[in-house]
């Protein structure tokens, strides 16, 4: 049996805005804006080539201050 509450959501930078963007189409998060909280090492992220990847749940919570 498998335990999910260990599952990371990684997403590419454009992955993660098109969820932010599905809860909140009028949202004023952009591709920079998450690219520059990488640049700055503000969120956690993973290079691989040219991508970026990103723990949409981490993103969430340092750009939502979210207390579940």
């Amino acid at each position: 049996m498998e335990n999910n509450s260990c599952m990371n959501r990684l997403r590419t930078i454009r992955s993660a805005l098109i969820e932010i963007k599905k809860e909140d189409p009028e949202t004023c998060i952009t591709y920079g804006i998450i690219k520059r909280l990488c640049d700055e090492e503000k969120i956690q992220y993973i290079k691989q080539g040219n991508r970026i990847i990103v723990n949409y749940d981490f993103l969430i919570d340092y750009l939502f201050n979210r207390k579940d």
